[in-house]
């Protein structure tokens, strides 16, 4: 199921001033289990480490991490190549704090990269490319859910061979950070992909630094 596999209910951080190295032949690469009534709270936090993770595509579609429930992700330094998504959480996904430098991540191959219901960049410095959104807040198995996505610190750098750079379901809203490239390319369906896109309601007030968005 994956190289490393939390069970629902788990409460799990992966840290310290290692180095990680995965590579997932199977499924994903790190596997996060879900909140249930019977097991309680789930959540998944990566900090500190230095993590390289590589999924590739294969019969099963890998994401790199994925949590059914929540993902944070405060500090280190992650390298992605995915066949699906890069850091994938079925309902929150937090990259960053506030007040602080955050982690490095660069996506370098991935379907998606940053996706969740509920997608919050707090801080940080990061670099995707992507076949699809680079960043996501959408969840398919959800109806009638208010997707969000904030940008509140650290600086974005996005490149989307297709679909958007930052693509939210529900509200976006940019209050800070630096957005330093969102590109959007043209879908297979003709689609004509953006650099910023909300469904709901976009919010950019003057804290926020958008240097490049190209759709």
């Amino acid at each position: 199921n994956a190289v490393i596999k939390c069970k629902d209910g788990s409460q799990v951080t992966i840290g310290g001033t290692g180095t990680l190295t995965v590579t997932a032949n199977g499924k994903n690469g790190i596997k996060s289990g879900a909140t249930t009534d019977e097991e309680g709270t789930a959540w998944l936090v990566i900090e500190d480490l230095t993590l390289t993770i590589n999924a590739p595509v294969n019969d099963a579609v890998n994401d790199a991490v994925n949590a059914e429930a929540s993902l944070t992700v405060k500090s280190g330094t992650i390298t992605i190549d995915a066949g699906d998504d890069a850091l994938h959480a079925d309902y929150a996904l937090a990259i960053g704090e506030s007040g602080t430098a955050g982690p490095t991540i660069t996506i370098n191959s991935c379907y998606e990269g940053l996706a969740g219901a509920n997608l919050l960049v707090a801080s940080g410095a990061i670099t995707i490319y992507s076949e699809d959104d680079c960043l996501n807040a959408a969840n398919s198995d959800l109806t009638g859910y208010d997707f969000t996505m904030g940008i509140t610190g650290g600086t974005i750098r996005a490149y989307a061979a297709s679909d958007d750079g930052l693509d939210s379901n529900g509200s976006l809203t940019i209050s800070g950070g630096k957005i330093q490239k969102a590109t959007g390319g043209a879908s297979t369906d003709g689609y004509a992909g953006d650099g910023i896109h909300s469904d709901g309601e976009l919010t950019i007030p003057d804290k926020a630094t958008i240097v490049s968005a190209i759709g």
